[in-house]
């Protein structure tokens, strides 16, 4: 059974429905209550820990220390508008490694809290070599991801982790 670590946005938290649609494919999900904005060592802390999971799913917030923790451990994702244009607020970030895992990340256009573009920038520039990452971009999504879209990301990553 696959352990999927999920990795809520700033001031949120695993929402039922969301943990629903998770259960259909695992029932061993971590989601921890975060504190992005008062503990800066969240990611060191993780990455001090022995690799526990075997999939990450991260929005917003989540989506920014998923992508990091993913790239280290060498994991799959599933990343919702992850905030990556705000790594630069976050100090000693490990540096990225070429993907080997699959990394879905799904992208709203209309997200006004994270900015598309500045997502695709961080991206290009942290992979120079091809790597295993998908990007889903939803033109009609902006940042609240509808459960409906939830659903059907989740579905096509672990189809994609099935093959």
């Amino acid at each position: 059974m696959l352990k999927i670590l999920y990795l809520h946005g700033l001031n949120s938290k695993l929402h039922a429905d969301r943990q629903k649609v998770l259960e259909q494919y695992s029932t061993q999900i971590a989601a921890p209550r975060l504190d992005y904005e008062n503990d800066l060592e969240i990611l060191n802390k993780f990455l001090g820990q022995n690799r526990k999971y075997d999939v990450i799913i991260g929005s917003s917030a989540g989506g920014l220390l998923g992508f990091f923790l993913a790239n280290q451990w060498q994991i799959p994702a599933l990343l919702f508008n992850p905030a990556l244009s705000f790594a630069q607020h976050i100090p000693n970030l490990p540096d990225t490694q070429n993907q080997t895992a699959l990394m879905q990340i799904c992208i709203g256009w209309q997200d006004e809290v994270v900015l598309a573009q500045e997502s695709f920038n961080f991206i290009l520039e942290k992979f120079s070599k091809p790597s295993k990452i998908h990007i889903n971009i939803r033109k009609d999504m902006a940042h609240p991801l509808p459960i409906d879209w939830f659903k059907q990301e989740v579905a096509s990553f672990f189809i994609k982790l099935s093959r």
